[in-house]
């Protein structure tokens, strides 16, 4: 699937922000794995395991001071160093001994994310949640529940090339309008006649 969506040969020099899923690292080998997911998780097992409440807030500490540096715009060297000193916090973290399973499953996960959680320190672009990848995929999401499915795999595809172009184009602070006019070949479009929906979405 990923290579379906990204390609076989996804950029080497770009950061993939991620959950969990097992496929992602052998992938990709440059990820960021998501903190919000890994924070609420972490929340979740400390509300029922006292054992895990200081991991908790330990978690919940080094995010904060982590974002709080990030947003101070700090040299590359700064960051190096930071990245090191949070690496070397979670490795401590993960060492501790635990009884409850699920915290020990917890454990397992930070320690499998180790080389992919701490990505933003030192990638200013990079934002340590995938909050905004989420936040975008919505919509359609939403749209897909309501509309149940679309017609054909052509539809499927249709749809899924216009809303990423559109996306893309906002993210990059171009007008969607005006360049999908550009690409469609623009006087059909400011003739002002409108376009009918293709019979396959």
């Amino acid at each position: 699937m990923l290579e379906d969506v990204l390609g076989e040969d996804f950029a080497e020099d770009s950061t993939l922000s991620c959950d969990g899923w097992s496929a992602y690292p052998s992938y990709h080998t440059k990820l960021q794995r998501c903190w919000a997911h890994l924070l609420r998780e972490a929340e979740y097992v400390a509300e029922r395991y006292e054992e895990a409440e200081r991991l908790s807030a330990e978690l919940h500490a080094l995010h904060d001071d982590l974002t709080a540096f990030d947003e101070e715009d700090p040299s590359a060297s700064a960051r190096e160093q930071k990245r090191a000193e949070a690496s070397l916090h979670l490795e401590g973290l993960i060492r501790e001994d635990y009884e409850a399973q699920e915290v020990k499953k917890l454990i397992e996960k930070i320690r499998n994310g180790l080389g992919h959680w701490l990505t933003f320190v030192t990638e200013p672009d990079v934002e340590s949640t995938n909050n905004r990848a989420e936040r975008a995929l919505r919509e359609q999401v939403v749209l897909r529940k309501m509309f149940r499915t679309l017609r054909s795999a052509e539809g499927v595809q249709i749809h899924e090339t216009i809303t990423t172009m559109l996306a893309t184009w906002k993210r990059r602070g171009l007008d969607p309008p005006e360049q999908l006019q550009s690409i469609l070949g623009g006087e059909e479009l400011s003739s002002g006649r409108e376009a009918s929906p293709s019979s396959e979405l």
